[in-house]
């Protein structure tokens, strides 16, 4: 079942069927080739060519390729492809953000998935602190984010649907909108 987002042009599927699709997907991933991370081929192709380990193999490359092919296609489904080259001041935020990003993880040995499906589960010493940190992390970033913007950040469920304050705005613009022409056209049909 997919719904139709007003304002976006988009279909949403549902979250219950977009998780029963990411869990068969991913079972016949795991079944078919084992544990497989995209950032592990990268990581893989680096130590290859930094000290010579093993090469990742094709099919892992191709694994990393469906990925990128699938977040471009989504992006381009919900209209929201672009690519823009010309240097902007959000940059200034997102660099060193995405730097203090890659510092986190590159000091936590997998990633947030990896904790809690493996290294939680293992007992593996390092795993609650280490998801404790990301966690409060995320949470100062969120609040910095507030109080920076001045807009409370936050995700409304419901309906086996979840939509953030950005896409709430813009359904409730585009609702608003339509309902103003609505009136319009009406008023101009008496007169």
């Amino acid at each position: 079942m997919r719904d139709h987002t007003a304002g976006t042009g988009a279909h949403r599927y549902r979250l219950s069927t977009a998780a029963a699709v990411l869990g068969i997907a991913s079972g016949a991933l795991y079944a078919l080739h084992g544990a497989w991370a995209y950032s592990g081929t990268i990581s893989a192709e680096i130590h290859h060519l930094a000290a010579g380990g093993p090469e990742p193999s094709t099919i892992l490359w191709g694994l990393f390729a469906a990925v990128l092919f699938g977040m471009g296609w989504s992006s381009w489904q919900r209209g929201t492809f672009r690519l823009d080259w010309r240097p902007s001041l959000s940059w200034l935020v997102s660099f060193p953000a995405g730097l203090m990003m890659g510092i986190g993880a590159a000091l936590v040995p997998g990633s947030n998935d990896v904790l809690i499906l493996h290294a939680i589960p293992g007992l593996s010493p390092h795993a609650l602190p280490a998801y404790a940190a990301m966690v409060i992390g995320i949470a100062l970033s969120l609040m910095l984010l507030r109080v920076i913007q001045g807009t409370p950040m936050g995700v409304d469920c419901g309906g086996d649907i979840c939509r953030s304050g950005i896409e709430r705005d813009q359904t409730d613009r585009a609702v608003s909108g339509s309902a103003g022409q609505d009136h319009a056209d009406a008023e101009s049909a008496r007169h």
